[in-house]
């Protein structure tokens, strides 16, 4: 799709706060640094992928030097002329290299069936086949929050976000389904984001200290493992490696 970014190697920061540490945050931000930018505060739509036993975040939280993470995102109010991101994202000692591609939902409904899109990064589209075909995973975990991001003045390169209200649930798991979810943390904390191609501009650096906001390794769907799924007892049936018209790994009989 012309003009969404689909490749991407950076380093990604995050911090947990409280809302009075966000809102001063924002404020001292916003106050000749950075903009929000021209989406506002809107909602994030995650789909993840695991296998049944969640082995994918169950290693991920595990703080491996290698981890990896397939997802479907959408952006605010999903319509049908919306974009869908199918993303993969690893981690390799601290760096983050994310490839996706973004297509209406008839698309990407296509493109979990096995199909090559026309007009899409075909190296992408086959990097992405490639690790649903290896990997008996299938759709786990919707998982949601409202987003403010923003961007340097000087330079645009520099991204922070704001996460609040995270959610999840483990039925209708559809990108267009309601957003609705359990709280993944009870304090609902604000996760803030800050992602790099370079160093982190020394104002930014003095204003974390400010407002003695510390770097954390929080992880939204490694938190909502860990507080509501680990208990569960895993749900392990046979896995064939074929895909149904929603492109789930389908179970043998």
């Amino acid at each position: 799709m012309a003009g969404v970014q689909c490749s991407f190697e950076r380093v990604e920061k995050k911090f947990v706060l409280t809302h009075l540490q966000a809102e001063a945050l924002m404020r001292d931000l916003t106050a000749g640094y950075m903009a929000v930018d021209q989406y506002g505060q809107h909602t994030i739509r995650n789909l993840y992928y695991d296998t049944d036993d969640y082995a994918l975040i169950r290693r991920s939280i595990q703080r491996p030097k290698y981890k990896v993470k397939f997802r479907l995102r959408a952006y605010g109010t999903p319509m049908e002329d919306s974009l869908i991101f199918a993303e993969l994202k690893k981690k390799y000692s601290g760096v983050v290299y994310k490839r996706r591609i973004a297509v209406s939902p008839d698309d990407m409904r296509r493109f979990l069936r096995g199909e090559t899109l026309d007009g899409e990064n075909p190296q992408i589209q086959r990097e992405l086949h490639r690790y649903l075909l290896e990997h008996p995973i299938r759709p786990k975990v919707f998982l949601a929050y409202e987003r403010v991001a923003l961007y340097g003045l000087d330079d645009p390169a520099l991204r922070v976000t704001l996460d609040t209200h995270l959610r999840y649930r483990t039925t209708r798991l559809d990108c267009f389904k309601d957003d609705a979810g359990e709280l993944i943390c009870p304090d609902d904390p604000v996760i803030l984001e800050v992602k790099l191609a370079n160093a982190a501009p020394l104002w930014l650096a003095r204003l974390l200290s400010r407002h003695k906001i510390y770097m954390s390794s929080f992880s939204k769907y490694g938190t909502c493992y860990l507080n509501h799924l680990a208990r569960r007892k895993p749900d392990i049936r046979p896995m064939a490696h074929k895909r149904n018209n929603e492109g789930e790994i389908e179970h043998a009989s």
